[in-house]
């Protein structure tokens, strides 16, 4: 998913947000291992302790005093609320709660929230389900936010069809289906966990001497 700026949280006073969150995470024992679900609601001061800071190598300059060539790097940075949840936030409460905590599988953001009230600009790879649905309303997009189990399919979907309405059309019938067929699997089977996010497949340019092709997840 794609990872947004927001506004909206400056991390004064002492309003704070509230973030809710579902997921799975794998358990081990000496002898046992295995993989639960969980559900935590998590409080924050504000949106910028999910800041992440990124720099660019973009080259070298002659250090005037020095004259030796020193490395330049282009600094920017992003609110990765997501990543920032799964490598250093969640680990540490689901630990202190499951005593058989491993690590985590991974975890969806089902909604952000001002604890104090505050409207929040959200960007829509974090929107909760019932501000997707009044986008989509607003601004008449073809997609049925209640066909979705997986809120992150819903989002990616929205993602799609704005980035290119013509091919998410094209493809719509074919993720209907899926989706439907995903649904009838898990009543049929009497599954009440749930599923983890669909990743898209890539596969690489075969390797001089090399059998096969290498397929990544995303």
């Amino acid at each position: 998913m794609a990872k947004n700026g927001v506004s909206g949280a400056n991390g004064t006073g002492s309003s704070g947000i509230l973030v809710r969150t579902h997921g799975q995470y794998y358990w081990k024992t000496n002898d046992q291992k295995g993989i639960k679900n969980f559900v935590k609601e998590v409080r924050f001061p504000s949106m910028e302790i999910f800041r992440e800071t990124t720099r660019k190598y973009i080259g070298t300059k002659v250090n005037d005093e020095t004259k030796l060539a020193e490395p330049q790097y282009a600094v920017s940075s992003i609110i990765n609320i997501r990543g920032m949840l799964k490598r250093r936030y969640m680990p540490i409460l689901l630990a202190r709660e499951y005593s058989y905590f491993a690590r985590i599988r991974f975890v969806s953001i089902d909604s952000v929230e001002s604890l104090d009230g505050q409207k929040l600009d959200l960007p829509i790879n974090i929107r909760s389900r019932e501000q997707l649905a009044d986008f989509l309303r607003e601004k008449s997009i073809p997609i049925r936010a209640d066909e979705y189990v997986d809120i992150d399919e819903l989002r990616s979907d929205i993602y799609d069809y704005l980035s290119s309405p013509d091919t998410f059309l094209a493809q719509k019938s074919r993720k209907d289906r899926i989706r439907n067929d995903e649904r009838e699997f898990m009543e049929m089977n009497s599954i009440s966990e749930t599923l983890p996010p669909r990743k898209d497949r890539i596969e690489k340019p075969r390797v001089a001497g090399a059998a096969g092709s290498v397929v990544d997840e995303l």
